[in-house]
């Protein structure tokens, strides 16, 4: 597994793709502070040149975070249509761990951008913009920590569609999971006339990490309202991502089983 995963480094190290996603996405975020930082100098009633507006665009946004996931996701997709999977598969290197080392790869490079990203957003806010406070940064890195599981879940997802024969039925399908279903057993969940049935349904849904970031995330300037800062809420949410990697890693492994290359 080691020389695969080796062989995915140096497939992804050798594609432009990378490097552009690693000068774009850090890029965006100094230009977007810089231009605050240039509205600030030049409009004295300009009150959004400030710390905390800048990071709490990111953490307002947090289900930006599995928005990235499926990005790095994607990238790493070309396996079956290069024949290189074909080719581990007759070295004799199990499809279990071809999908694990896939997985682990995607989740280095997807790292590494996100702590370029993000360390370019704090570190630019830091240093042009004004009111530099630190519970911005405190509730942006709280947020991160307890999405991240289910941003690896959604990564590995992914990877599961883009190995499987009916790759279109399966992207409905994750549509269906990740952005309808929540929200249809939220609704449900709301309707008085199931009695118990909608209050099991409440359950549920308040363990949906997509639910959780939809209708649990409210930042303002003075205030956050987040479920990471209440009693159980970071654990929730990390629980939850945990299950859904999980689910995941067992619907990849049977993928890639019998998947025919």
């Amino acid at each position: 597994m080691l020389s695969y995963m080796k062989s995915e480094i140096y497939h992804v190290l050798h594609e432009k793709t990378i490097y552009i996603a690693a000068t774009v996405l850090p890029g965006l975020t100094v230009l977007m502070n810089v231009m605050l930082a240039v509205l600030s100098g030049v409009d004295e009633s300009f009150r959004y040149g400030t710390v905390r507006f800048s990071l709490n665009m990111l953490t307002g946004l947090m289900i930006a975070v599995v928005y990235a996931a499926i990005a790095m996701g994607s990238l790493l997709t070309s396996d079956k249509k290069t024949g290189v999977l074909k080719n581990i598969v007759a070295t004799g290197l199990s499809r279990e761990k071809i999908f694990i080392g896939k997985c682990l790869v995607t989740l280095l490079f997807s790292v590494i951008l996100l702590i370029l990203t993000v360390g370019a957003l704090v570190a630019s806010a830091y240093l042009l913009l004004e009111n530099r406070e630190w519970e911005p940064l405190r509730q942006l890195l709280s947020g991160i920590l307890t999405i991240f599981p289910f941003a690896v879940a959604t990564m590995m997802y992914i990877i599961v569609v883009s190995m499987h024969n009916d790759s279109n039925g399966n992207l409905i399908i994750m549509c269906f999971l990740y952005l309808l279903f929540p929200h249809i057993i939220r609704a449900l969940s709301m309707v008085d006339v199931f009695g118990v049935v909608a209050t099991v349904l409440g359950k549920i849904s308040s363990w949906l990490p997509l639910n959780m970031l939809n209708y649990e995330v409210d930042v303002w300037f003075s205030s956050y309202d987040c479920f990471w800062n209440k009693p159980g809420g970071m654990a929730r949410g990390i629980l939850a991502g945990i299950a859904w990697i999980v689910i995941m890693g067992v619907a990849g492994i049977r993928v890639y089983r019998k998947q025919d290359l």
